[in-house]
């Protein structure tokens, strides 16, 4: 996939949009603080979905990383990688991460937050 059109930035992140080519739906790329999270397609969400939820996160995000994998695993998100680490993906025998979350409710709505992260090897 290749970006498509102009960045926007959105809070602390960078957004991009990418291509999925010959009627195939696209992904974002959001890079965020010197890391850089990666949502692709999923056939579970739409690219509208995953670009609210990457919205909503960035716009009211006091750790905007956490916030965002928070949001995105919410919204349904179940094609996402941090810094080229596949976090969440196709089904697989294997683990590929462990993550413990966090779940406010606020005025602005549902916060979801990404407290703790572990790798499996």
């Amino acid at each position: 996939m290749r970006p498509l059109g102009p960045e926007r930035e959105i809070g602390a992140g960078i957004v991009r949009y990418l291509d999925g080519g010959h009627a195939r739906e696209g992904g974002h790329l959001v890079a965020l603080n010197g890391r850089e999270v990666t949502v692709l397609p999923d056939g579970r969400t739409t690219a509208r979905q995953r670009s609210q939820a990457i919205t909503a996160a960035l716009q009211a995000a006091p750790d905007p990383l956490a916030d965002l994998v928070g949001t995105l695993i919410l919204a349904g998100v179940s094609n996402l990688a941090v810094d080229g680490i596949p976090i969440v993906g196709e089904s697989t025998d294997r683990l590929l991460a462990s993550m413990r979350l966090e779940v406010s409710q606020h005025d602005s709505g549902v916060l979801v937050r990404v407290l703790e992260t572990g790798g499996v090897s």
